[in-house]
């Protein structure tokens, strides 16, 4: 079966909440909140916070695509 979690919750997940996320990301958990919640997307100036709060199992690109598309190999 197809992964459906939406990148923002498997962020949540893999922190082990919404108020420890929030203290890696140096941010207060009402604010996580709105990302899981309200935000469509989420905000440009967390995007980078969240994938280094997860070190990297969820990335900038899965958070935001419209921001960081996928990085390309460079020719050799």
């Amino acid at each position: 079966m197809p992964n459906t979690e939406r990148p923002i919750d498997e962020v949540v997940r893999l922190a082990g909440g919404q108020a420890e996320l929030a203290r890696r990301c140096n941010t207060s958990q009402p604010r996580i909140w709105q990302c899981v919640h309200r935000n469509q997307k989420v905000p440009a100036d967390l995007v980078i916070p969240l994938e280094k709060a997860v070190e990297g199992q969820v990335t900038r690109h899965q958070l935001r695509p419209d921001l960081y598309p996928p990085e390309e190999k460079a020719a050799s």
